[in-house]
């Protein structure tokens, strides 16, 4: 009596939901596709209920993690949205800095070199913009194959679901549970499973293409850095040479 009570709890828990809609998007398997008589799952046993209930449990987690991947996803690219509003600020003011020396070069030699220190450094922003819209542009790649794994992640589990419900119902001595073949349904997994493990060589290729890419922007304004202080030691000397004659 005891096994059929708790049978009957686990078979509403699992049942229910598909009834009523579901409130929630967690339960909105993919079992439109499904050979599975959901009716069946009544007469499963409480260990084979309970692998359903795991099996959608791990669906409800992907889906969890597809959000939080897209999510990551929009905020790349909004991101990289932002680099290209800096580009063309920094753009308007080399400009401006061009301008002004130009201005500075026609006569008036006052402020002549502060004119171009102000231009260089403008060019400087501006380069240095484009190296992060180049910087997001591959990380929002990886923020997409990230996606792309987390969406064959879910159809992975949503394949695990009718398999768990296909192991369930197969062992039934009932007409309906004749017609589940449950190597098929192993086949489906399968199948999801290798295009996941494609997917997943897909977003490590991206992620190592962005690493290259950060390491070595890290090493180049490392050495821009020492170029841009040998440069103010020059400047700086020479200023003082002027000043002594």
């Amino acid at each position: 009596m005891n096994t059929n009570i708790k049978q009957a709890a686990a078979f509403s828990a699992l049942v229910l939901p598909l009834a009523f809609g579901c409130a929630s998007t967690h339960d909105t398997y993919a079992t439109t596709d499904s050979d599975v008589p959901e009716g069946l799952l009544q007469y499963a046993s409480a260990s084979h209920l309970d692998d359903v209930e795991e099996a959608r449990n791990a669906h409800n987690t992907a889906v969890d993690n597809l959000e939080s991947a897209r999510r990551s996803e929009q905020e790349a690219e909004a991101q990289t949205k932002i680099r290209k509003e800096q580009v063309a600020l920094a753009e308007q003011r080399v400009d401006v800095e061009r301008a002004r020396v130009a201005a500075r070069a026609k006569g008036e030699t006052a402020g002549f070199e502060q004119a171009e220190e102000q231009m260089a450094e403008a060019e400087t922003q501006v380069e240095a913009a484009r190296r992060q819209i180049a910087l997001n542009g591959r990380l929002v790649k990886v923020r997409e194959a990230e996606v792309t794994v987390a969406e064959a992640e879910v159809r992975v589990a949503e394949r695990r679901v009718e398999l768990a419900k296909a192991r369930a119902v197969a062992p039934l001595d009932r007409p309906e549970a004749n017609k589940v073949d449950v190597k098929r349904f192993e086949a489906g997994v399968r199948d999801e499973e290798t295009k996941r493990e494609l997917a997943k060589v897909e977003r490590n290729a991206a992620q190592r293409e962005f690493e290259i890419f950060e390491k070595n922007e890290s090493g180049d304004d490392n050495d821009r850095n020492n170029i841009n202080t040998r440069d103010n030691i020059k400047n700086r000397d020479n200023a003082n040479t002027r000043d002594k004659d």
